[in-house]
């Protein structure tokens, strides 16, 4: 029963290609079938941050599917690139992007975090149109 699934697969995918649409969510490279994947974002932990001041804030994105996309961390107030990748472009070196190998997870941490690091931080993933998701951090004063 498995192959004649697999026929019909095959068909609806060549009958689709041949047509021009890909409604499947199927497209056809060198001859194989294979869903059509674009990151998108999976559902963030948080996306209101509280942190206190000199701790370490960590901002958490979700990405599925990058492929060969990047994620990259933007400061809105002043539109500013933090990080790309790995590669952090803030000559702050208290920004640094986080991220395992085969995770889908990465993490703007802010390392001694200050009341000036409060606001708008964007993840954005370099796709075509770019998609991105914001998260706002505060950092809280401890009364000594």
């Amino acid at each position: 029963m498995v192959p004649w699934l697999l026929v019909g697969v095959l068909l609806l995918a060549i009958c689709c290609h041949q047509s021009g649409q890909t409604k499947t969510g199927f497209t056809l490279e060198q001859g194989i079938p294979h869903f059509n994947t674009k990151p998108y974002f999976l559902q963030a932990p948080k996306r209101n941050i509280t942190a206190l001041e000199g701790q370490s804030a960590y901002i958490h994105c979700r990405v599925a599917q990058l492929g060969d996309k990047k994620v990259s961390w933007v400061r809105r107030r002043d539109v500013h690139v933090l990080t790309s990748g790995l590669h952090t472009f803030a000559s702050d070196q208290r920004f640094l992007a986080l991220h395992q190998e085969r995770s889908e997870n990465w993490t703007l941490q802010i390392r001694f975090s200050q009341v000036r690091d409060a606001g708008e931080y964007q993840c954005q993933v370099n796709t075509d149109p770019p998609i991105s998701m914001i998260f706002s951090l505060n950092i809280l004063v401890s009364k000594t």
